[in-house]
């Protein structure tokens, strides 16, 4: 998933909302890495620091960044 692509499809690059979302984003990624590359001793797999899934039978909790996005522009069209 290209991040910049879903927040763009959004919100016009330039704007004030797309520069939040996007360097929001970017700023939480890389925390995330630093703290990796911080903590050799830790198996961190690195296509799951933008967030997390989990299935406990048949509920599913996502809180992945696409997860996220989508809820929260779901709600910004509900609210149009």
């Amino acid at each position: 998933m290209d991040v910049q692509n879903v927040i763009s499809k959004y919100y016009k690059e330039g704007t004030k909302a797309h520069y939040f979302f996007y360097t929001h984003v970017i700023k939480v990624t890389e925390l995330a890495l630093i703290l990796a590359d911080l903590n050799p001793h830790l198996t961190i797999d690195r296509e799951l620091l933008a967030g997390v899934k989990v299935l406990i039978g048949d509920w599913v909790y996502d809180a992945s960044l696409k997860g996220q996005l989508t809820t929260f522009m779901t709600k910004v069209r509900r609210n149009q």
